[in-house]
């Protein structure tokens, strides 16, 4: 599964008015934060 994530962090992420831009930044965290923690 995902990563736990702070509810602000999810909201953003998962809100439709989110800029693309600001998404990927989160989704970059997310992947390096996931590598970090099961590799």
């Amino acid at each position: 599964g995902l990563p736990a994530l702070p509810d602000a962090e999810f909201r953003l992420f998962s809100a439709p008015e989110a800029d693309p831009r600001l998404v990927e930044v989160v989704t970059q965290v997310v992947v390096r934060y996931g590598a970090v923690r099961w590799h």
